[in-house]
């Protein structure tokens, strides 16, 4: 098998402490919201509608 990683990739964890050591934390939320998004789209259809169903915006257009 070969590895297809680009020889400039840097790993997520080291990502993350560099900007945890230079105080921005925005990056960090987003990156923490990016994979509830990803959580939540990686569910089923019926799981998507049960989980949204409390939002009324929502339901308007899941519906």
């Amino acid at each position: 098998m070969t590895d297809t990683t680009p020889c400039n990739a840097t790993p997520l964890a080291s990502n993350i402490w560099t900007w945890y050591g230079q105080d921005e934390y925005r990056r960090i939320i987003l990156l923490a919201e990016l994979g509830l998004a990803l959580e939540f789209l990686a569910l089923d259809a019926e799981r998507q509608r049960a989980e949204i169903s409390c939002c009324a915006e929502c339901n308007l257009w899941s519906d």
